[in-house]
């Protein structure tokens, strides 16, 4: 005799269906989980994919990267070769970086670093981490505000001892102009302001502009840069801690990749200065960071002579003299 089902009691298929459910269930919360953990992932994540290290880079290490045309878009991707319609020959079709340690000899990147020095020790030093010597305005960082070292050295008769230096300058500014040339395919190109040495180290921050880690894009900031430049004057790990250069690019899941390069004595790395490079600088945390800071524009009304020592003192001299 088959004893029958008391009611109320589900079936073995009602059982069976309920453990299913709660099967789909726990695999539900779980895939929400980890969806949850991708997105915040995907939005707040930063992670390293090339560290371009203080090893000798002869052969030149390229990189591009899309180029944007609209300056709030940010859309960049790293690796990706991305074209624009150029405005000129001076404008590349295609944006990106480059890096090669061939292309201005360490003797003349130490020449141009004590040149540097010399007159930041002499005649100015910022408050903060930050000392600044622009070449074709003679503005130099002096305690929490600027001076004209040209006036100075016109004053003391100076412009002699430094003719050597601005003709190492001149020299490695042409070199580098011949290699964004070759390297982006343009021509046309003119040296464009500031053009400038960066000497950082870790003191404290006394103000907000002496806060360079930030995050920017050259575009932005200057205005006139199509190309930037930077000729590094020390060597990481070496004379100083930090005060990497890192490329902000965008990740495939959203999420922020760094691309870094760890600067080294006559190490040149050049960009297009568009939004498809966001950059900033770490904080130095010991030592001394140098660096040379030449950037080129394809507008001729925003192109500049060569910095010569005696013209620009004597410019300076003059310009006191109409204002006295």
């Amino acid at each position: 005799m088959v004893s029958k089902r008391p009611k109320g009691l589900p079936s073995r298929k009602q059982l069976r269906d309920t453990k299913q459910r709660q099967r789909n269930q726990r695999i539900g919360i779980v895939l929400g989980v980890a969806i949850l953990a991708f997105a915040v992932d995907r939005y707040f994540h930063t992670e390293t994919t090339a560290v371009y290290q203080a090893d000798t880079v002869r052969t030149p290490l390229t990189q591009q990267v899309s180029c944007t045309e609209d300056s709030n878009a940010l859309s960049y991707v790293p690796f990706v070769t991305s074209t624009r319609t150029p405005a000129s020959v001076c404008q590349s079709a295609q944006c990106g970086r480059f890096l090669s340690d061939a292309v201005v000899s360490q003797n003349d990147a130490v020449i141009l670093r004590k040149f540097a020095s010399t007159l930041m020790d002499k005649y100015g030093g910022g408050s903060g981490g930050p000392t600044i010597l622009d070449l074709h305005t003679g503005a130099l960082s002096y305690g929490s505000k600027f001076v004209d070292v040209y006036h100075t050295l016109r004053a003391n008769g100076e412009s002699i001892e430094h003719d050597h230096a601005l003709k190492t300058y001149r020299s490695a500014k042409a070199s580098i102009k011949r290699a964004v040339e070759r390297h982006f395919g343009v021509r046309g190109i003119g040296l464009t302001k500031p053009t400038f040495f960066s000497r950082i180290n870790s003191t404290e921050a006394k103000t907000s502009h002496d806060e360079y880690w930030h995050s920017h894009i050259d575009k932005v900031t200057y205005g006139t840069f199509e190309y930037t430049c930077l000729l590094y004057l020390t060597d990481y790990g070496v004379d100083f801690q930090g005060g990497r250069f890192v490329f902000e690019d965008k990740s495939y899941r959203g999420g922020v990749v760094d691309t870094i390069v760890e600067p080294k004595l006559g190490r040149v790395s050049c960009f297009t200065s568009g939004d498809e490079n966001p950059h900033h600088v770490e904080q130095v945390t010991d030592g001394t960071r140098f660096a040379l800071t030449i950037a080129f524009t394809c507008d001729e009304e925003h192109m500049i002579s060569e910095p010569d020592g005696k013209l620009l003192i004597e410019e300076s001299g003059q310009s006191k003299q109409k204002h006295s």
